[in-house]
């Protein structure tokens, strides 16, 4: 809202609407370069969605993110899988909380 406070612009609302996107998104790479066994994907993969997380003030998310990045250069691969759940969890918490915002905005 510091970037936009009267709402003008709409950058607000395409910054929240991306990170939407980019939160499915991630998950389905997560997943895959887990599969793979690729932590240099994977570290690379949390170490993006980290920073986008922190910036939208999606504090927890952005925690495990940190966390699956030390997991990746650790090629902790059990652990990685074991907090799939988790993530999953906080991603659909901060896709809920940003479609009530949006919607609370009108948009």
């Amino acid at each position: 809202r510091q970037l936009d406070p009267q709402g003008e612009t709409g950058l607000v609302q395409e910054l929240l609407t991306n990170f939407i996107g980019m939160t499915h998104q991630a998950y389905e790479e997560i997943q895959a370069a887990l599969q793979a066994g690729d932590c240099k994907t994977l570290c690379a993969i949390a170490h993006k969605h980290k920073s986008s997380s922190a910036t939208l003030g999606a504090d927890q998310l952005a925690a495990l993110y940190r966390q699956f990045e030390k997991w990746s250069r650790d090629s902790a691969l059990d652990e990685l899988q074991a907090s799939l759940p988790a993530l999953r969890q906080l991603q659909q918490q901060s896709i809920a909380a940003i479609q009530n915002l949006l919607k609370e905005q009108g948009r």
